[in-house]
């Protein structure tokens, strides 16, 4: 029964659709990839497909000997908003390869955070609400993968990377030491200051939990996308 159901869902028709082996496929998966952002804002729900707005992470911890910072609860707004500025897909009938780049004036990371340690050499213990806005990103997605046969040939992801390059990151951190207000102030100014020395110890593993979530997302729609 469940097979049978799955077999019967499929995306909705205005959703595009590119033959793979077409020698201008780029330009075709270039539109293809900004029409999906577009349409996933609201999810796809013809195949239980959610929503991007916000883009769900999962928690992550960080420990560097010094301090412990954890995130949880993490929404990522405006990924639906990205534009896409090129695709480069080298595709075969048994495996394919490619890259896709998206720009994002400005994203949005809501969060629970708490923090213990030494950080920007200063001693923090803490927690509460957290925002982290990326300004004017560049975001590279490389992606390997190859075709199954599951109620018909598809593609499957099975390595996505990605690499998040802002120009600019706006720390705004409640509660940063319990119950001081005006330090909190000016740890956040001190932090913005040094957004990129921040973002050095966060990258690797936003990067993983975004790749974790893209590479989820794809593959469901990619196994209603007929090879």
């Amino acid at each position: 029964v469940i097979a049978s159901a799955a077999a019967s869902q499929k995306l909705p028709d205005n959703f595009k659709i590119c033959n793979h082996f077409e020698p201008t496929v780029n330009e075709c998966l270039k539109d293809a990839v900004q029409s999906a952002l577009i349409q996933l804002k609201d999810g796809i729900p013809e195949i239980n497909e959610p929503p991007i707005e916000p883009l769900k992470l999962e928690n992550m911890t960080l420990s560097n000997g010094q301090s412990v910072l954890s995130f949880g609860n993490i929404q990522i707004y405006n990924v639906y908003k990205g534009v896409v500025q090129e695709v480069n897909a080298q595709i075969t009938h048994e495996n394919f390869e490619g890259s896709i780049v998206v720009t994002a004036e400005e994203l949005v990371g809501k969060m629970q955070y708490s923090v213990s340690g030494v950080v920007l050499m200063i001693k923090l213990h803490g927690g509460g609400k957290g925002v982290i806005t990326f300004k004017d990103t560049t975001i590279r997605v490389n992606v390997k993968g190859d075709v199954v046969n599951n109620n018909g040939e598809h593609f499957r992801f099975t390595n996505l990377t990605t690499k998040v390059t802002p120009s600019k990151i706006v720390y705004d951190f409640e509660n940063i030491i319990d119950e001081q207000e005006q330090l909190n102030s000016e740890i956040n100014q001190l932090f913005n200051e040094n957004w990129d020395v921040l973002f050095k110890e966060l990258q690797p593993e936003f990067e993983q939990i975004i790749s974790n979530v893209f590479i989820e997302h794809s593959n469901n729609i990619l196994q209603y996308v007929p090879l």
